[in-house]
């Protein structure tokens, strides 16, 4: 008896808040809408287009209301953290050793159909990238490529933004 009195206590409370939970329901829904419209389920980047949007309106309701004492370092590792998003969602670290050198690509057809990609390097700076990340150079004692260092940059952006999420998120809140 005592568990029927609870649900139906439960179930009253819930219809009391149904008007402003409906509410809520379709500014959510229109919110999300930029997002749903383009969410995929085949690539990592719609995920992290989620988190990123997820994360960045928090942070501008957290920024916006100001109602706790050390908000705005709450709201300055979300916005390294939407920051972080957008760069691994461009592939920005992996691929950022390619501005360091001057390249003509090019294909050429092949005998099964398929085409052969071709890089020439016409200009190539790239010890100057390798001076201005001296310290990750270090890590692959001659078997340096841009690539490889690229990627590494890759892979710790995302291992430093789960780590930021992990030791903050629980503090992101109103």
């Amino acid at each position: 008896m005592k568990n029927i009195i609870r649900i139906l206590e439960r179930f009253l409370l819930n219809l009391k808040d149904f008007p402003k939970n409906l509410k809520y329901y379709f500014k959510n829904i229109i919110k999300w809408s930029p997002i749903l419209w383009k969410d995929r389920d085949w690539d990592h980047y719609f995920i992290y287009e989620a988190l990123r949007f997820k994360i960045q309106k928090t942070s501008e309701y957290i920024n916006l209301n100001q109602r706790y004492i050390g908000f705005e370092r709450d709201v300055e590792i979300m916005n390294t953290c939407v920051r972080l998003i957008s760069k691994i969602q461009e592939n920005y670290y992996e691929l950022e050793y390619q501005d360091y050198q001057k390249t003509n690509m090019y294909t050429t057809p092949e005998e099964n159909g398929c085409s052969r990609l071709h890089v020439d390097i016409l200009e190539d700076h790239i010890e100057d990238y390798y001076k201005k990340y001296k310290n990750d150079v270090k890590r692959f004692k001659g078997k340096l490529s841009g690539l490889r260092l690229g990627y590494y940059r890759q892979e710790r952006a995302k291992t430093i933004l789960f780590r930021l999420i992990e030791n903050n998120i629980d503090k992101w809140w109103d």
